[in-house]
């Protein structure tokens, strides 16, 4: 479905996760972030994108390397593709390949397009890169925490953040790579909202937003109370309705809070 639109803004919600695409137009230029999850969704947003593109050219963001994130990516071939240089130098790539064919296998989808590791073209190897996408003028930040190789980035004309899996309202923080990364990833969220005028933040999962002070409070909050090994699975189950289904996520932040590289098998 259509979860937020206007007349350059469009952010598609899927049925699963509550995870988004976003879809930015200029007069110039098509930006597409993280296009996924079911083949109908996927042909929706390729049907959205050629209704408009004309002579735009199109620009597809990968936020990170998770499989829901480059699901959808290879419905879009002729697109200029934009992440991290730990994106691209990502050694576990077929390992990402092999959670898609899982998922299409065990729910039998067939996808019309050839499902592959997006191949970068524009690079970003640090924070702060100014790099315009047709007449849209985007910065874009390192964001390593949730995974390794994340990126996040604001577009000064439309004033908009898109965050990938931070700041969600039905997700607490997810940690798969590093606690003190997703630490400074956060701290680097607030400074640049306080750097840049934000009228609306868009996360990979859940509802945009023009209240991020709230997610990035919250943030803050868990993340010093995962660092102290307090028991707050109470307040996670009056905020997050769908807590059950994401309990163990919890579980292993408090393991790599300690200070551990790695997870219990």
């Amino acid at each position: 479905m259509i979860q937020y639109k206007t007349k350059q803004i469009t952010v598609f919600e899927s049925a699963l996760y509550e995870t988004t695409t976003t879809v930015i137009e200029s007069n110039e230029a098509i930006v597409l972030v993280d296009p996924n999850w079911l083949p109908e969704e996927i042909s929706k947003i390729r049907a959205h994108i050629d209704q408009r593109i004309k002579n735009k050219q199109l620009y597809l963001v990968i936020t990170h390397s998770d499989y829901d994130h480059i699901i959808g990516s290879g419905a879009f071939p002729e697109a200029i593709v934009i992440a991290s240089e730990s994106f691209k130098l990502n050694k576990d790539k077929q390992a990402r390949l092999d959670e898609i064919t899982v998922f299409d296998q065990m729910y039998y989808l067939t996808r019309v397009y050839e499902v592959s590791y997006p191949k970068v073209n524009i690079v970003i190897k640090e924070n702060e890169t100014h790099i315009s996408l047709g007449d849209l003028a985007c910065i874009f930040y390192l964001s390593p925490g949730h995974t390794d190789d994340g990126l996040f980035f604001y577009i000064k004309q439309l004033n908009i953040l898109i965050v990938g899996d931070y700041l969600s309202n039905v997700e607490f923080p997810f940690i798969t790579s590093s606690y003190n990364d997703y630490v400074k990833t956060i701290n680097l969220m607030k400074e640049v909202t306080k750097k840049y005028h934000v009228a609306l933040l868009i996360p990979g999962h859940g509802k945009v937003t023009t209240h991020y002070d709230e997610r990035l409070d919250f943030s803050i909050w868990y993340l010093q109370m995962l660092s102290k090994q307090n028991n707050i699975e109470t307040e996670l189950k009056e905020k997050f309705i769908f807590y059950e289904g994401m309990k163990q996520a919890h579980q292993d932040n408090l393991r790599l809070a300690k200070g551990r590289d790695y997870l219990d098998d």
